[in-house]
């Protein structure tokens, strides 16, 4: 976008504050006034500036050029050409002493090739191509090892979101992310510290950081109006953006400042050219240089820009600390700054960009920072001491009971207050509480300055000044009784007449008449006034005890209270009748009569002793169990139960309990009553032994035939299973098993005792010989539910393709099967035949011999 200045553009900055800071200084032209640049690249390394590309000489022409400017000679100097294409809108940055040049565009087409530039050598080197694709109108710019392009777009007018990391160690691209400000041309880049900014472009005046130690972006402050096609450049914490087009297409030479900590704009002395787009700018240490750019004739030259000083020193804001504290100054960094604090009392390291300061009084430090080309630049930070002391009245106070007393805090400075501990305070955060407190108390204050938060403690002391006086008292006429005061330092008593030492704590009152006793107590600034009552009674107030309640041979201690000398009645089972305790053991009950003396009065009273009768306890017969049974067992008699021995009982302390013992045992119960008088029964538990049986040996027998059980031990027998016995309760019966059969026997001996033992009688069926012989069918059944012979069932041995049918006499079908297993159960159809006589008829095939068995007969039906 291509216009030429006007008049006009004076009028638009009529309404900016201007602030003319800084100087500009004319430097050589560039290439001694005979070419331009107009949208070409620059950068520099050390102390020299290196231009080249864009637009040249004659106009729009193309150009490879690139010329090197040296800061101390003032000289521009030719360089090796661009080894790329000619073209415009290109990025460039450096990183290590090298040069990288990259991406823009030529009348045809979009680049995105990077080149590398050695200044020792002259030589160019292409590298790997930009990471996003063809792009121009981009930005670039470097921060440490590592370079950057954000933002432009390509022939196709799609922008480029993104912000590209070019890293030269390894000749790689790494996408960082989405530039958050969005996609743009003819923007601007700077860089501060390890913090790059990209912002304005055509129609936009946003700025924003980022960060690259956290790959984080921050919006910053606006310029003030929308800018594009300018020119910037960093020194030190501030970012410069000067020339460029307005947002209605005029060119510009004003020129701003960013202020990194402040965050703010501000105007500065306008370029020290004439008014242009898409100049070139660079800084060398503390000083920039902006310029060339477009037609030959009057934008060829080229300026120097000094700030009046750069803004490299940030010490941060002042602080406030309390005396003894710290705190941790910090000033803003930047690649290889050096920091200079002074003074360097009670700092740890003054040479540091965050010293921790500990002075002892209110000091301003101030701090000069230093950047490797040498600019400097200086700043201040005020860290205040507070103090603050309390002092807290009176620091001992007697506190006279039914009063008040004011405690004081005063601090040296507006300060809050707190006391502790709150009890016996009428509040804890005011200077002057009330404090009452019930006991001795140290209250401890502690004023915090309102001003930086310091801190003071002192204590005070409270002693609660009241007394406290004897019970009143009977006593005899002339006896002596010590009557008594505490919490004071002077005493008092009134009337003296009857008192022994008035004036102590605790005098000796022998009054005969009944008598009211005054103290005066005195202590500090508190007196109290209080009494004693002593009663004069020759009726003595006697106490015998409490009745109690003894077992058969047992004893008491009595004990009596009320006097001085005591006499018992009567006098049979004490051990002496003239104490005032004496051991009662009485064979039955007596009230013991007590009468007592002192001096002049005498009482008496009188204490039941009642004996108790031993209980009766019962534990049940004896009895007899089998080894491993239970048997309950049950006292009786008393309140409670204890058995003995307590093994094998489920509860050894209850009246009926469960014995479950392995021998013949004698269990004990001791039962006491509800007054603690005990006696004792016995049960004996006789466990008998098992019967030991033997129900005989294993034996075999073929398919038919029989055999005798024989079972020993004596006793009653009884066997399982006996469907096929002669006699279930024989201890010999004799069996015919039609399968292998294990039977038990069951023996109960004399004491009921039961023992079990199993023999098992083996059945050889043999296998089938190819005659009809190999089947069996029974020729009488009984289906009445009974157990017994209630299925007719075929019998035969290595048969296969079982055929069996059952017939009525008329020859009607009742029962079929192809099942060997399943018998006929005497129903047809669910319901039950009647008794008569059946034909069945029986088809097989003998497995062993494979020939068919047939069998005809007739079977019984009975019930």
């Amino acid at each position: 976008m291509k216009m030429k200045f006007c008049s006009f553009i004076l009028l638009l900055f009529l309404s900016l504050s201007f602030f003319a800071q800084g100087t500009w200084v004319q430097k050589k032209d560039y290439a001694n006034g005979s070419n331009y640049v107009d949208e070409g690249i620059a950068f520099s390394i050390g102390t020299k500036g290196y231009v080249g590309l864009g637009q040249g000489n004659p106009f729009n022409k193309l150009t490879t050029e690139f010329w090197e400017w040296n800061q101390a000679t003032n000289t521009w100097t030719q360089k090796a050409n661009f080894a790329g294409s000619a073209r415009m809108s290109a990025i460039a940055f450096a990183v290590n002493g090298k040069g990288y040049v990259g991406t823009g565009i030529d009348a045809t087409q979009c680049y995105d090739d990077m080149w590398e530039y050695n200044p020792a050598t002259n030589i160019w080197t292409q590298k790997a191509n930009f990471g996003w694709g063809q792009v121009y109108d981009a930005v670039g710019f470097a921060i440490g090892n590592n370079g950057y392009v954000a933002t432009g777009h390509n022939l196709s007018g799609s922008y480029m979101p993104d912000l590209w990391q070019y890293n030269p160690a390894s000749n790689t691209w790494t996408d960082k992310g989405v530039f958050a400000g969005g996609g743009r041309e003819q923007a601007i880049a700077f860089v501060i510290g390890t913090k790059a900014y990209i912002g304005l472009g055509v129609f936009l005046k946003d700025l924003w950081e980022w960060n690259s130690g956290t790959n984080t972006w921050t919006k910053k402050a606006d310029f003030p109006y929308l800018k594009y096609n300018a020119a910037a450049f960093s020194i030190g914490t501030t970012g410069y953006v000067g020339t460029g087009d307005s947002s209605i297409g005029y060119w510009t030479k004003d020129f701003y400042g960013w202020d990194q900590a402040a965050n703010t704009w501000t105007r500065l002395a306008d370029y020290g050219g004439k008014p242009r787009e898409s100049a070139i700018g660079f800084s060398i240490g503390c000083k920039g240089y902006m310029g060339i750019s477009d037609e030959p004739a009057d934008y060829s030259e080229f300026y120097e820009y000094t700030p009046d000083q750069p803004k490299l020193a940030q010490a941060g804001p002042d602080q406030s600390i309390c005396s003894g504290g710290n705190v941790q100054l910090t000033a803003v960094t930047g690649a290889g700054y050096r920091y200079s604090w002074t003074p360097a009392t009670g700092l740890n390291n003054d040479t540091i960009y965050n010293p921790v300061a500990s002075p002892t009084v209110t000091t301003q430090y101030i701090l000069t920072v230093t950047t490797p080309q040498g600019c400097t630049g200086k700043d201040t930070v005020n860290v205040i001491v507070g103090k603050i002391n309390v002092t807290a009245t009176p620091k001992l106070s007697y506190f006279c009971l039914g009063t008040d007393d004011s405690l004081h805090a005063l601090a040296t400075a507006a300060a809050t207050y707190a006391w502790s501990p709150a009890t016996g305070l009428s509040c804890i955060n005011c200077a002057n509480p009330v404090a009452s407190p019930a006991t001795n108390t140290t209250y401890i204050v502690t004023a915090t300055s309102t001003s930086g938060g310091c801190t003071s403690t002192d204590t005070v002391n409270v002693v609660p000044a009241g007394i406290k006086v004897s019970a009143g008292l009977t006593a005899c006429s002339g006896d002596s009784n010590v009557i008594s005061a505490t919490g004071g330092t002077n005493y008092s008593w009134s009337p003296a007449s009857s008192l022994i030492n008035p004036l102590t704590a605790t005098p000796t009152a022998h009054p005969l008449s009944t008598t009211q006793y005054t103290v005066t107590v005195t202590t500090g600034s508190c007196m109290f006034i209080d009494s004693v009552l002593v009663t004069v009674n020759n009726n003595l107030s006697v106490d015998a005890g409490r009745d109690t309640t003894i077992c058969p041979g047992k004893n008491v201690t009595l004990s009596a209270s009320g006097g001085k000398k005591y006499s018992w009645t009567p006098t049979a089972g004490l051990s002496s009748p003239n104490i005032f305790n004496p051991v009662a053991t009485p064979t039955a009950t007596t009230n013991y009569i007590v009468n007592v003396s002192s001096g002049g009065c005498t009482g008496k009273d009188s204490v039941l002793v009642a004996v108790d009768s031993l209980p009766k306890p019962a534990a049940g017969n004896d009895t007899s169990i089998c080894k491993g049974a239970v048997v309950n067992l049950s006292a009786s008699g008393g309140a409670t139960y204890l058995w003995s021995p307590g093994a094998g009982l489920t509860c050894a302390s209850c009246a009926v309990t469960t014995a479950t013992p392995l021998n013949t045992t004698k269990y004990i119960v001791t039962v006491t009553s509800v007054s603690g008088c005990s006696g004792k029964d016995s049960v004996t538990v006789t466990v008998n032994n098992k019967p030991v049986i033997d129900a005989g040996a294993t034996a075999t027998v073929k398919l038919g035939a029989s055999i005798q059980l024989n079972g020993s031990g004596g006793g009653n027998y009884f066997w399982l299973p006996g469907a096929e016995l002669t006699g279930d309760s024989s201890a010999t019966p004799i069996t015919t098993p039609s399968n292998t059969t294990t039977y038990t026997l069951v023996v109960t001996d004399v004491n009921g005792c039961l023992a079990t033992d199993t023999v098992t009688v083996f059945v050889i069926k043999p296998s089938c010989i190819g005659s009809d012989e190999d089947l069996f069918v029974a020729n009488i059944f009984s289906p009445n539910g009974d157990g017994k012979n209630d299925v007719l069932q075929l019998k035969g041995n290595g048969i296969t393709n079982v055929y069996w049918a059952i017939y009525d006499r008329w020859g009607n079908l009742i029962f079929e099967t192809s099942d060997q297993s399943q018998g006929w159960d005497g129903t047809k159809k669910g319901s039950a035949m009647g008794t008569g006589t059946y034909v069945y008829y029986i088809k097989a095939t003998c497995i062993k011999t494979n020939s068919e068995l047939r069998l005809k007969g007739n079977v019984t039906l009975v019930k």
